[in-house]
This record gives structure tokens, C-alpha cells and sequence, in this order.
């Protein structure tokens, strides 16, 4: 889901969320103690009535001409519990490129054969990517390199992904890491750091969503498991919990919440080389196995026998096989899918076209990550009309409507923390934000944001080049919500984000002496 830029809460007072840095002390200075709380204005409070967001929804059994019958009366949404005020339903026009696309490979998480396979694939579908609307293409090994900017060609599109496929860059780092020699819980802590860092690379990729338009994420990864005891011994988790389905859950609320629908493609070889007929059988096991694959088309049967044969068993475990259950929490919380093979690609490409955007009225005073509830409503003019048609036997009795989980407003921690991260690693980060650093009182070091409005709430992250961090949030009555008093000799970096607008700044620290990035 992508919303309108957001209003955090506006009474929260200025607090440290966490002190761990060096300069601790110098910050917990700063808190206004005992400060009444502020209320917002009236037109600070309107601005928080009438913000929107939406939503995109797949109900897959109806046509194009009951997609668009459809009103803001045949649906419900809720936030965390709270129903909102629907504004608007509109069906997405099957023949507008509106969509925008974002095809990410991570070799780190990934075979070589898998992210040929995924690449090859993908070639052959650059005409339905395209379709979509401007696709980007990037991989992640680990620096983020992007083969090809936002483009509508299809020939480069498709000389990009062959490229990638043939360049065998896939090397899996978290098997290599499991299979490694080390002591366990020494290879737990750097797999541990290794897929935080595979997360951070993926979250900063997404994290801007889509202002206007719907997102689609093709994903080539085959993630990683949550359940790490499966792959060490107790002693390995007796001290410290890993972080491994913390980071999951951090993915599944921001990618669906960013307005992400994700296509997850861990694509498995084939069982059998290309050009032998599949064996003739019966094909009762695929119906079976359909009903469990929601949100996933296959081909039309083959005149030769069943559609499963001649598949490998790796093309069906995408219920059973642990490192594909990330995947598959992301796909479906984000209303997408997880493929293993690459029959399936196709349609569901082409699927995405029959969405409907579901607006309505938000209140952003909650937190930033919050669950999403959209159903139809049980009375309503959509309701009416196919109980009509169920008399006389014309639809199911139920009908499938497939929907984010989860809604973001704001700027969430877990973002704050990736970009903190991600500058402790070396990387150079750059936002739109403008940070000045002077002299200020005592002999410290001051640091001021003036092009953020006064009424806009903001998070500072302070990061020192061992990677220890802090985060304020401050409210608008704080005198010093503009500025930040740092000791002189402070190096590192400061982070400062506008919780309403999402915009954000660097400025690094060189012992007195900033940088701006």
C-alpha cells in the first residue's frame, strides 16, 4: 500500500529512544524535561483528518466490467482494528502501463543456477514486464549495481536480464556460510550480520514505494529460514537469540506496507532435459496441489498428460521447503505470489492488470507500521447482486478477494536502522534533505536541518564509525528540534528524517569538520 505523506503524532514530546553512542550524554542534555504537551492546531488537526492512502486488491474470478461496477460501499478496510472511511474504488485500465517495476536479484541468496534460471526467464518475459510500465533492473552482491535504469525497451530489458543469467554472479552465501568449518556459534553470528545486511540492501532498494503509482518487486532469491535450530546445536542459541524471523517480519510489514506487490521467483531446473515429452499420467495430483497455491496461474494442460510431469521435486516444495517460507510470508502479504516455475510467470504478469485500488480517509497518529484488513463488505450493492446470481447458480459461493496485510506511515525504525547500518558498513548514502554543521554553544559542534518546516516532526540517528547509534524523536514544541549539539571531536555520521514527508539527510562527521553527503 502506498499513502499520501504522513503525520506522526504530534504530542509525543522529545524522548531518546535508545543512548548508546559515545556522545550519550550530550543528547540526554538536550530532552526538555517536564514540558506540557503541545495539542496541534486546527489546521495541523485537519491535515490529519483528510489524509488518504490506498490499497491495491485482486478479487481474480471477476471480469472487467464488474471490476469497475464495483463502489466504495461493496468493501471494508480496517487499520490495527479501526475502519476507515472508503473514498473511492477504481479498476485498474488492463491496457495502461501504470505500473512501476523493480526486478532485484540477490546472488547472495541464490544459486547460480537459480538466478540464471530466474534471469533466462525473465528474458523471455521482458514483453510482459514492459507491458507493466518503466522497469528497473538491479542485482545486490553486495553492492547494489543497477544493470539497466526505469525503461519501457524491451530488447534492452531483455539483453540485461541475459547478461545477469550468463554472468553466473550467484554464489549463496548462506549455505557456503552453514557448510564453513567454524566454530557454531561463531558462523550464527556472521550469518546473523550476513542477512541483516542482505535485508538492509533490499529495504533501502524499496524503501521509497510508489508516490502514484502501483509497485510490483520481482524478487529472484530463494530467502533464507527462520527456524535456525534445524542448522545449529543449542549451545549456538543459548546466549543470544538471532534476529533471523525479526528481520522476516521487519520485510513482510515494509515491503507490503511500501505498496510492494511481490513476485518472489526461486525458480527450479527442470527434471528432465528440454525437448523430452512428458511422460503420459494421470493429472488428479495437480488439482490437489492448485487448491493449496492461491494467487498462482499454471498453463493449460497439455494434450500429452499431466502438467506436473517431468517436474523436479525442488518445483514442488514451495509449501515445505524452509528457506521459501520468507518468500512466501513477503508474496503473500503483499497480495503477490512465490513461482518455482517458470511456466507460471506469464500469467501471473499479465494477472497483476486486473487490480482495483481501493482508497480511503487514514489517520496518521498511529505507529508506523500497522496491520491492514480489506474485505467485502457482508451488505452492499456488489453483495445484493450475486446473491442474485448464486440463485441461479452462476458463481461460487464464496469469492476470493486477495489484499495487502499491512499499511506504513511515516518513517519506520527498522528503515531508520537500515540506513544507520548501512553507513556504519561504508556505504555512501545520499538523501534530499540539506544539513548544515557550525559552531555552536560551549565550544560543541551543531548541527541544524532548516529546510524541514517547523510543524513537521523528525528523527535524528547519530551513528559513530563503530556502528553504535541513537535515535530522538522530537516533537514541535522542543526548542532545539532544528538543531543538535554534538562534542567537538565527534566523527561518525547524523541522520535526520521528516516523519511527515520522508525526506531525509546525511552529514558525516570528521572530528569537528562535516561532510555533506
Amino acid at each position: 500500500m502506498h499513502s499520501l505523506p504522513p503525520t506522526l503524532p504530534l504530542t509525543l514530546g522529545a524522548v531518546a529512544l535508545a543512548l548508546v553512542a559515545p556522545f550519550a550524554a550530550t543528547l540526554a542534555a538536550q530532552q526538555p524535561s517536564g514540558e506540557p504537551e503541545v495539542q496541534p492546531d486546527a489546521e495541523v488537526r485537519e491535515s490529519i483528518a483528510v489524509l488518504e492512502a490506498s490499497t491495491l486488491v485482486e478479487l481474480p474470478r471477476l471480469g472487467e466490467e464488474r471490476r469497475r461496477g464495483l463502489a466504495p460501499a461493496d468493501f471494508v478496510v480496517q487499520e490495527d482494528g479501526v475502519r476507515r472511511e472508503i473514498t473511492s474504488v477504481t479498476a485498474l485500465d488492463p491496457q495502461s502501463s501504470e505500473w512501476t517495476v523493480l526486478v532485484y536479484f540477490d546472488p547472495l541468496l541464490a544459486t547460480a543456477d537459480t538466478v540464471a534460471l530466474g534471469a533466462f526467464t525473465l528474458a523471455d518475459h521482458a514483453a510482459d514486464l514492459v507491458a507493466l510500465g518503466p522497469v528497473r533492473l538491479v542485482t545486490s552482491a553486495p553492492e547494489t549495481q543497477e544493470w539497466l535504469p526505469p525503461s519501457r525497451d524491451e530488447f534492452a530489458l531483455a539483453a540485461a536480464l541475459r547478461s545477469i543469467a550468463e554472468s553466473r554472479i550467484g554464489r549463496d552465501g548462506l549455505a557456503t556460510l552453514r557448510r564453513a568449518q567454524d566454530p557454531p556459534a561463531e558462523r550464527l553470528a556472521e550469518e546473523s550480520f550476513f542477512l541483516r545486511e542482505r535485508a538492509d540492501a533490499l529495504l533501502l532498494e524499496t524503501s521509497e514505494g510508489c508516490p502514484t503509482t502501483p509497485c510490483l518487486l520481482v524478487l529472484v532469491s530463494e530467502g533464507f529460514d527462520t527456524v535456525v535450530e534445524a542448522s545449529y546445536p543449542a549451545e549456538a542459541t543459548a546466549t543470544e537469540t538471532p534476529p533471523h524471523a525479526e528481520i522476516a517480519r521487519e520485510l513482510e510489514g515494509l515491503l507490503a506496507g511500501f505498496g510492494w506487490t511481490v513476485l518472489a521467483l526461486p525458480l527450479a531446473p527442470p527434471a528432465e532435459p528440454a525437448g523430452e515429452a512428458p511422460p503420459e499420467g494421470p493429472g488428479t495430483d495437480y488439482y490437489a496441489w492448485k487448491r493449496e497455491a492461491g494467487g498462482v496461474q499454471m498453463p493449460r494442460p497439455s494434450r500429452r498428460g499431466n502438467r506436473l510431469s517431468g517436474l523436479s521435486e525442488q518445483a514442488l516444495d514451495v509449501f515445505v521447503n524452509a528457506r521459501l517460507q520468507t518468500l512466501r510470508a513477503w508474496a503473500a502479504a503483499s497480495a503477490g505470489a512465490t513461482l518455482r516455475l517458470p511456466q507460471q510467470v506469464g500469467p501471473e504478469l499479465r494477472r497483476l492488470r486486473n487490480r482495483v485500488r481501493v482508497a480511503y480517509r487514514t489517520d496518521r497518529s498511529g505507529p508506523p507500521v500497522r496491520s491492514l484488513d480489506v474485505r467485502l463488505a457482508a451488505i452492499s450493492p456488489f453483495q445484493e447482486r450475486r446473491e442474485v446470481r448464486e440463485s441461479l447458480g452462476l458463481v461460487p459461493e464464496e469469492e476470493p478477494l486477495r489484499a495487502p496485510r499491512y499499511a506504513v506511515s511515516g518513517v519506520p525504525t527498522a528503515l531508520s536502522g537500515a540506513r544507520v547500518r548501512s553507513l556504519a558498513f561504508g556505504k555512501r548514502l545520499t538523501g534530499e534533505l540539506a544539513l548544515e554543521q557550525q559552531p555552536g554553544t560551549d565550544g560543541k559542534t551543531e548541527i541544524r536541518w532548516p529546510s524541514v518546516p517547523p510543524q513537521h516532526p523528525v528523527r535524528v540517528s547519530v551513528v559513530d564509525p563503530e556502528g553504535e547509534l541513537s535515535h530522538r524523536v522530537e516533537s514541535v514544541s522542543s526548542e532545539t528540534r532544528n538543531r543538535l549539539q554534538l562534542e567537538p571531536a565527534t566523527t561518525g555520521w547524523v541522520l535526520v528524517e521528516d516523519l511527515r514527508t520522508r525526506a531525509w539527510g546525511v552529514l558525516e562527521l570528521q572530528g569537528g569538520e562535516g561532510l555533506l553527503e
